[in-house]
């Protein structure tokens, strides 16, 4: 249980912008569990936010060695290794992250990053493509749909690209991976939930043996406990 709590209070620190108390928590929580990924993450969260670019990398390959599939850890690791220049393992990264099935918020942030790092090689037809292939799995995403109009300015489309703007800005709003970036940048509650939900069930359990307890009849011989003097 303490590793679960150490974590939950992490996360209500971190959510209270208390990131140095929270750091202390989710280092406790690992310190009991070095299996334990949401406290690992979180931590890689805070020094990544704090520019300790190189402790968050560790942490986040810590993740990945125990849940290789990890989507979030793996965009994180992406993203904290471009800023350190190693762009051939970032870009990997990002390459098997928009190649899978699951259309989580991670999937269209790895789409934008991966066509920027093509864009910055000066590989305009790569990050075309990347971000065409993009926008047909999330056609509500208007990042997605600005970045290619930039690139296909830039490839000297401008009848296209402006095309390509007015269409996104006609079209109703759609909460389809809109809020990928935000996400990657705020603290969810989501995160922790599996924690509270263990500690929620686990003081009902305790409190339902402790009521127990206190209806049981007195052992024979024996007087029940009052408060009455």
């Amino acid at each position: 249980v303490n590793r679960r709590l150490a974590t939950s209070i992490g996360g209500l620190l971190l959510q209270s912008a208390q990131q140095l108390p929270a750091a202390e928590m989710f280092q406790k929580a690992i310190e009991l569990d070095g299996r334990n990924v949401a406290a690992i993450l979180a931590l890689a969260t805070v020094y990544e936010k704090n520019a300790q670019v190189e402790t968050a990398i560790k942490l986040l390959r810590q993740a990945l060695i125990v849940e290789p599939v990890n989507a979030e850890g793996r965009l994180r690791l992406a993203l904290n290794l471009k800023r350190q220049e190693q762009v051939e393992e970032s870009r990997k990264l990002l390459a098997g992250l928009a190649a899978d099935k699951d259309d989580s918020w991670v999937t269209p942030l790895a789409y934008q990053e991966l066509a920027r790092l093509d864009s910055d090689r000066k590989k305009s037809s790569e990050a075309e493509k990347t971000l065409r292939d993009g926008i047909q799995r999330f056609p509500g995403d208007l990042r997605l749909r600005i970045q290619l109009a930039a690139v296909l300015d830039r490839r000297g489309a401008p009848g296209e690209a402006t095309a390509l703007i007015e269409k996104a800005l006609a079209a109703p709003a759609s909460g389809e991976a809109a809020n990928s970036r935000y996400l990657y940048n705020a603290v969810r509650a989501d995160e922790f939930a599996q924690t509270r939900t263990f500690l929620d069930e686990n003081s009902k359990s305790r409190l339902q043996v402790l009521a127990q307890a206190l209806n049981a009849p007195p052992p024979d011989g024996q007087q029940g406990t009052g408060v009455a003097r």
